[in-house]
């Protein structure tokens, strides 16, 4: 098995063990990944990241996206962080995650707006502007596309706090 698997799956059972709510979903948009990987293994494209660059530059990066979901987007933060390139950025996340840069930050922060519906009694807009949302239309639609129902749906199905 790569080493890069091993590590992200050392990775995932460190997000699970951690018992922070957020990491589990980190760990599964990780474990995503990890299964777009083992799909794509037999591809015979050579990987267009350096090959002197490490796995542990992925997972900076992807943890950065992940630490970025309550501060306004801002791709060039990320690349400038991490001494990259804007399309090496983009590259590594589609290359890693299956996503493009920006549906992967959508799916982060969707999930991120699930664990505050499920835990706290914010308003859906409050949720919406806390995860950088200026249209809340906008958000609706990510939301429905990617959890499969409205965020009022998903709220009064899973709403944890009384």
């Amino acid at each position: 098995m790569d080493n890069k698997w091993i590590h992200k799956l050392e990775t995932i059972g460190d997000y699970m063990d951690s018992g922070i709510a957020d990491n589990v979903d980190r760990a599964a948009l990780l474990l995503e990944s990890l299964v777009f990987e083992f799909c794509s293994a037999n591809d015979s494209r050579k990987s267009s990241i350096h090959p002197e660059r490490k796995p542990e530059i992925v997972l900076s990066i992807l943890e950065d996206i992940g630490e970025s979901l309550y501060k306004p987007w801002n791709e060039q933060d990320i690349w400038e962080r991490n001494h990259i390139s804007r399309s090496t950025l983009r590259r590594i996340v589609q290359q890693h995650t299956g996503y493009a840069l920006n549906e992967y930050v959508n799916r982060l922060k969707i999930a991120e707006a699930k664990k505050l519906l499920r835990l706290t009694n914010l308003q859906i807009k409050q949720i919406a502007q806390m995860l950088g949302f200026e249209d809340i239309t906008y958000f609706a639609r990510l939301f429905k596309k990617f959890a499969g129902m409205s965020a009022m749906t998903f709220r009064s199905k899973h709403h944890e706090v009384g």
